[in-house]
């Protein structure tokens, strides 16, 4: 007598698609680098790898790095300084908020919109060599522009061996 396994799948139909191309990639992508942990470990760097993208509420971020500080840019096209909030706790800068999007076309009796809406959290472990105390940001035409002074970095001390 044997055993037989019978593995249950879902029948075919739009449930068991994806919604868009783009989406089964972004799954693709997610399962291919969760073995890596959370980056957020590595130090400074997104908590989520694909956060933000089509769909996405997350506002997109570029992080420079100049001489004398860092620059977070963050775009918040549609958002004033009411619909988001930014905080620092344990060495982590969280912009926090909701973007509200009641526009949407209307084509013969199917309604259409591709704007993304709803809340959204992006957490950024911060740099070791960033004087908290002197972070300051300035947001102007929906761009948050967050600027990180760096600490006076210490250097290392040659010593000198004596040989003898």
């Amino acid at each position: 007598m044997g055993i037989t396994t019978i593995k249950a799948e879902p029948p075919p139909g739009p449930a068991s698609r994806p919604a868009s191309p783009w989406r089964a990639l972004r799954s693709e992508l997610d399962r291919a680098f969760s073995g890596f942990g959370d980056i957020s470990d590595w130090g400074f760097a997104p908590a989520r790898l694909f956060a933000g993208g089509a769909g996405s509420a997350a506002p997109a971020l570029d992080f420079t790095e100049g001489d004398a500080d860092y620059k977070l840019t963050a775009e918040l096209p549609g958002l004033t300084e009411a619909d988001f909030s930014l905080s620092l706790a344990n060495d982590r800068l969280t912009l926090s908020g909701e973007k509200h999007d009641q526009h949407e076309r209307k084509m013969g009796q199917t309604h259409y919109s591709e704007r993304a809406y709803g809340s959204f959290q992006r957490a950024l472990l911060l740099p070791a060599d960033v004087d908290q105390a002197r972070i300051s940001a300035d947001f102007k035409n929906g761009v948050l522009v967050v600027t990180l002074p760096k600490t006076e970095a210490v250097r290392p001390k040659a010593i000198k061996v004596n040989a003898g």
